[in-house]
């Protein structure tokens, strides 16, 4: 029997290992071939490919590398090399690779579509489009290419080119459900929440069972100020996967959202035992959704998930601290209360990316810079509509309550909650390089079509509130582009405000400037100074109203907010009851409850802790009231 190797046969053998997946056996076969004939093209651009399907990147690119050796003109292999490199995050090599390619063969669509996954990587996102754009010229049918072309689009904030690109890619295959999927995401940035639902649902006539369908459409409808949870996808989610942890948080939400209290703690429970390593925020959301006076049990609990928290290895320890504060705030245990509060943020501190130093600069340059320059400039953006009303001031200053009172005791004025629509515009860098003419381009338009589709369209209303508090921040942008406006800040005493911000657990970093006490004592005077610095800037178009004020005489306060929306509230609602509403926020318990005056000046409990947020005040008497 002959011992002779025939490269050509192994070659095949080793085509065939490839076909069917078997890279492994692939590369033992390539390795005889090379092992004698170490030139041999084609063994060797094979065994570089079969590495790279082995996720063996680096010997992958070696194996290649050596073929081009041999052969530079190869567009294959260097496609190839191109791909290893983008595994390997050496992102510029890829580049230059996928531009040899590009340079042997003008017509490899697929050469510029993983140019373009190079560039999107390192965010050059004017050439990733570009080169997208190039593969679709060649290849009009190239669907991923339609899929990444979008998602960088979005990200450039193209947000129309990018629907245009999926719905063209749509008419080509419309059984893709990543399409209807993309469309429904880009729809959402647009604030057309109904219509991005609409589209998760027709992905749904497809695939009717789709999980991840149905967790989209759940996720949309309770992080979006719509009225209609979509209670039946959420329903059909759960009955086709009881234990889904989306579908639970969603019904826990909801519940808690709807003031079901009872049942929104059998969801959190139920969750405790489906995603136990994230116990600590369930413990947390249940302590916040009653009153803990008297219930030792529940102490002992958070005690007993404390003592096993290194076991465990939960998540967000921290958590559990401000449910044990909560505790003895409700037993009026006040020293324990605190102790536990600040032992929370501190550890809360110690896992944060925050910077104070940061948060602070954001609100000082807008003081600093923002000037009537900046409104000239917007000027060809505004709206002359008095449709929308803003309730701005610091979290836990009042802003749920006034939103609450406001719209029952008016049937044609709606609340949305607090709507992300304008969180990227304080970012004043785009006026240096003019890219706020994209950004603000039609922007009035687009904000009246969000909030008319989140209000359901409804022909009565005459007035929709926005009630994002830290829209303060970016007040100049949205004062300029809106000048008839209606604009309510919410004021409460300084330490109570920021007592309430330091003893609330947000879900969202945003907030971590109150993760000591110095630096939400020095976030809030930068706060105090912006205001002043847009209430300077535009006269007589801020309503000011003291948390305090509304509480003790409600009907008076009540009537001067009306008034300075120019509009009567006729006695709609003299006695206004806890809200049946949803609402989707930190208050959702506090604002059920009656509108006590105990609820004022309860840092009196507190006084000797909060030394250090008070002597820091005590500095700037011409912004904070201490009396």
């Amino acid at each position: 029997m002959s011992n002779k190797i025939n490269p050509q046969q192994l070659i095949r053998s080793a085509l065939k290992y490839c076909e069917r997946r078997q890279f492994s056996d692939a590369i033992k076969t390539l390795k005889l071939v090379i092992k004698k004939y170490p030139n041999q093209l084609e063994a060797l651009t094979l065994l570089g490919t079969a590495h790279l399907h082995q996720t063996n990147f680096e010997l992958g690119v070696e194996f290649l590398k050596k073929a081009l050796l041999i052969s530079p003109n190869q567009c294959f292999a260097l496609n190839n090399i191109g791909n290893g490199y983008y595994e390997l995050e050496d992102y510029q090599s890829a580049i230059t690779s996928f531009d040899k390619a590009i340079a042997l063969n003008p017509n490899d669509f697929k050469a510029y579509y993983d140019r373009g996954r190079a560039y999107d990587a390192i965010n050059e996102c004017n050439k990733a489009i570009y080169s997208y754009e190039s593969a679709l010229r060649i290849n009009h049918n190239f669907i991923e290419a339609y899929k990444n072309i979008s998602i960088t689009l979005k990200k450039n904030l193209e947000y129309k080119k990018a629907i245009l690109y999926l719905n063209e890619a749509l008419k080509l295959n419309n059984q893709d459900i990543d399409l209807f999927l993309l469309l429904g995401e880009l729809l959402e940035v647009l604030g057309e929440y109904r219509k991005a639902i609409s589209k998760y649902k027709e992905a749904l006539r497809i695939t009717p069972n789709s999980i991840r369908i149905h967790e989209q459409i759940v996720t949309s409808a309770l992080n979006n100020p719509t009225i209609n949870f979509e209670i039946d996808a959420l329903n059909k989610l759960l009955q086709i996967d009881p234990k889904n942890l989306k579908g639970n948080i969603a019904k826990a939400k909801i519940e808690n959202y709807s003031g079901n209290f009872e049942k929104s703690i059998q969801f959190f429970r139920k969750l405790i035992s489906i995603d136990p390593l994230n116990t600590p925020d369930y413990i947390h959301d249940i302590s916040i959704t009653q009153d803990l006076m008297g219930n030792n049990v529940f102490k002992n609990e958070i005690l007993n998930v404390i003592n096993n928290a290194a076991d465990k290895k939960f998540n967000h320890i921290y958590a559990l601290y401000f449910a044990l504060g909560k505790f003895y705030k409700d037993q009026k245990n006040y020293n324990e209360s605190f102790k536990n509060y600040l032992y929370g943020r501190s550890l809360k501190k110690k896992s944060s990316k925050y910077s104070i130093n940061i948060g602070i600069s954001e609100l000082s340059n807008m003081r600093i810079k923002f000037d009537q320059q900046y409104i000239d400039k917007l000027l060809e953006y505004k709206s002359e509509s008095d449709l929308p009303v803003f309730i701005v001031g610091m979290p836990r200053s009042g802003t749920t309550l006034i939103e609450t009172i406001v719209t029952s005791n008016h049937p044609n004025i709606i609340g949305i909650g607090e709507s992300p629509f304008w969180e990227a515009a304080s970012d004043l860098s785009m006026f240096v390089n003019e890219d706020y003419k994209i950004k603000y381009l039609g922007i009035a338009e687009r904000y009246i079509k969000f909030l008319n589709d989140i209000a359901g369209n409804d022909k009565n209303a005459i007035r929709i509130i926005d009630k994002l508090p830290h829209n303060f921040v970016r007040l100049g942008i949205i004062a300029s582009i809106f000048p008839n406006a209606k604009i309510i800040h919410c004021n409460r005493n300084a330490i109570d405000t920021c007592f309430s911000i330091f003893t609330t657990f947000f879900e969202s970093n945003y907030h971590d400037y109150a993760n000591d006490l110095e630096g939400l004592a020095n976030y809030y005077i930068e706060y105090r100074k912006l205001m002043t610095h847009w209430e300077a800037l535009f006269p007589n178009r801020i309503f000011n109203i003291n948390y305090e004020d509304l509480v003790s005489d409600n009907n008076l306060w009540t009537k001067k907010i009306f008034d300075f929306l120019d509009l009567s509230n006729n006695n709609f609602m003299k006695n206004r009851p806890a809200s049946s509403n949803p609402i989707r926020t930190a208050s959702s318990w506090q604002v059920r409850q009656p509108v006590y005056k105990s609820s004022l000046n309860r840092i009196n409990n507190y006084k000797e802790e909060l030394e250090p947020l008070i002597s820091i005040f005590k500095k700037y008497p011409e912004l904070i009231n201490l009396d």
